[in-house]
């Protein structure tokens, strides 16, 4: 690109120069994650989903930081629809628009990179400016877990910093309907109001993607998100052969949610080659679509050999692929106990979620009568294991004991509100 081209760019890019403000909604939030990025030094990396709100969070984060080091000292970049060398961006902002060169900047500049898995050698020249000037800062955003963690490593080792951002959690689905909730300590429940009860219905319902909450055609735009990632991203990140193949992928793991997974199904199902099945399943965990729970087991050898469980990353996928009211419920589980740690699975007794670090267990049973036989794999697991189990209702709260071991009942969106 020209160099007079670019700087025009750059300029209709950053109208905070001349405004001295970011033009946001009202109705934007403060994700937690913004606390995690003021506290990195150098190089910070935000990673997450199309659509979950890291570009929002990241002009969040360049507000904060053009208040203390002037608006005219940072620079938003998006590489959502074009590719172009990072070095050029940052030589041509501060000696073109800043008119201070690279080698002899006169204070901190901060340079915000949009998308930047959409160009390959962002991680070299981040890592040339990281190490020789140490007045030039970046943060960075992107959608793919091997351009960015995976890239990042080979040349930023000790110098990048990656926070991941999940989609709205049920505390935050509150925050954004103006409801502040603290976070609840689970081994000392308090029910919250009924009120909010009435508002998880609602968060099962619509999921945690803020876009689609203000959206007047939420599934459509939801479908043509996908669309955006599967014959588009995938196909330049991956070089996808088969973005129809991909699709259909994900349709089956989003309407099974919460289900083991065998790739041999798949390709009988799909009548496609096992290897192609397996690569693409690994593309859609890469872009943030689906997580895989494995079996815990002392081994790492034979959990890698046993079939994982599979969730959609968000259960908004649902209104579109829809899925049992219990294997939802079991979705908004897991992807909130992975807040605390990686979640895996028991899988003889089959117990849902095991969290061993924080030694508890998560049985998911999402109807209005709970009885004892429903209690039976928590029960022998725990005594297994010495762990601390949870069974997860619609409402029902309160605690049974078997066998000598007591299995504590508490409502989803109670348990929700505690990560």
């Amino acid at each position: 690109m020209e160099k007079k081209h670019l700087v025009r760019l750059i300029h209709d890019l950053n109208p905070q120069w001349k405004d001295h403000e970011i033009d946001l909604e009202d109705y934007i939030i403060q994700r937690e994650a913004l606390e995690r990025l003021e506290e990195i030094e150098r190089t910070a990396g935000l990673i997450g989903q199309r659509r979950v709100g890291k570009t929002t969070l990241l002009l969040q984060f360049l507000q904060q930081q053009a208040q203390q080091i002037g608006w005219e000292r940072t620079c938003y970049f998006s590489f959502d629809i074009r590719e172009i060398e990072v070095k050029e961006i940052v030589e041509t902002f501060c000696e073109d628009i800043l008119g201070e060169p690279v080698s002899d900047l006169d204070g901190p500049v901060h340079i915000f990179l949009d998308e930047v898995h959409n160009t390959q050698t962002w991680s070299e020249h981040v890592k040339l400016f990281t190490d020789h000037y140490k007045d030039i800062k970046f943060t960075i955003t992107g959608s793919s877990a091997s351009n960015i963690v995976k890239g990042a490593g080979e040349s930023l080792v000790g110098r990048f910093s990656p926070t991941r951002l999940y989609p709205f959690s049920f505390r935050e689905f509150l925050k954004f309907d103006g409801i502040e909730k603290s976070k609840l300590d689970l081994s000392k429940i308090k029910l919250p109001e009924r009120h909010i009860s009435i508002k998880f219905r609602e968060y099962f319902d619509q999921g945690g993607l803020p876009e689609l909450y203000t959206s007047k055609r939420p599934l459509e735009d939801l479908e043509e998100n996908l669309d955006l990632v599967f014959f588009r991203d995938m196909v330049e990140l991956f070089n996808v052969g088969r973005s129809s193949i991909l699709k259909d992928i994900f349709l089956m793991l989003a309407s099974q949610t919460g289900q083991r997974m065998s790739y041999n199904s798949l390709s009988n199902s799909l009548d496609s080659d096992f290897r192609t099945i397996k690569k693409y399943v690994g593309y859609l965990e890469d872009s943030y679509l689906i997580q895989r729970s494995k079996p815990y087991t002392k081994s790492k050898y034979k959990s890698i050999r046993k079939n994982p469980k599979v969730y959609v990353e968000d259960h908004a996928y649902n209104r579109i692929y829809p899925t049992e009211d219990g294997l939802k419920a079991e979705t908004i589980a897991f992807n909130h106990a992975k807040h605390l740690e990686p979640p895996y699975f028991f899988i003889d007794p089959e117990v849902d979620i095991v969290l061993p670090e924080t030694g508890i267990l998560l049985e998911v049973k999402y109807g209005d009568n709970i009885d004892e036989d429903d209690l039976q794999n928590l029960v022998k697991v725990a005594e297994e294991t010495g762990f601390k189990p949870y069974l997860l209702t619609k409402d029902t709260y309160g605690s049974k004991t078997v066998e000598g071991i007591k299995v504590d009942l508490v409502p989803l969106y109670v348990f929700c509100l505690c990560v």
